[in-house]
């Protein structure tokens, strides 16, 4: 390639890009400029868009071409560029990786999960047992203590009947014949 640039005009006055490419090999710059118009020529002759659709492409054509004009390359550049897609690749990778292994592991996290409801569900049920069992000790503890206190209750009764008669030749003894004092 020589130093020179090559240009192509249209007579319509589309916008044109401008792109530069730099050979690695011989510290060349060739520089080809293509119109809008052309681009788009190149496609309905080819059959790919009808001309309608050529007509709404064209000008948001024209306004990316002037957004992301590329006004050259560089070979550092293009192999800047081609580290950070291949880190970037790297990086996805990764991620496609550690979502696999996620994957993987979600069947043993879903068993132990559903281990877990069954437990927390047992541990429910345990608990219901348990309260049912302390208001059966809070009501055995009741009927005991009105056992205890009729009990005691009839203990006492029981020791004022029997001991009615001793209290009884007490008091004889007392009022017994004087000489038996």
């Amino acid at each position: 390639m020589d130093n020179s640039h090559s240009t192509t005009s249209s007579t319509d006055n589309a916008d044109t890009t401008d792109t530069k490419a730099e050979s690695p090999a011989q510290g060349a710059t060739a520089t080809v400029v293509t119109t809008t118009e052309e681009t788009t020529t190149i496609a309905a002759q080819q059959g790919n868009v009808n001309k309608e659709t050529l007509a709404t492409v064209r000008p948001v054509a024209a306004e990316l071409a002037q957004e992301f004009s590329i006004e050259s390359l560089s070979a550092p550049a293009v192999k800047e560029a081609q580290g950070q897609i291949q880190t970037v690749a790297l990086q996805m990778d990764g991620i496609r990786t550690q979502v696999g292994q996620i994957k993987d592991q979600l069947p043993g996290l879903n068993q132990q999960t559903a281990a877990l409801i069954e437990g927390a569900e047992a541990l429910e049920q345990m608990y219901k047992q348990i309260d049912a069992l302390a208001i059966m000790v809070e009501s055995v503890a009741a009927t005991v203590q009105d056992v205890n206190a009729s009990m005691d209750q009839a203990e006492r009764h029981l020791t004022s009947s029997a001991l009615q008669p001793l209290q009884a030749v007490l008091e004889t003894l007392k009022m017994g014949p004087k000489g038996f004092r």
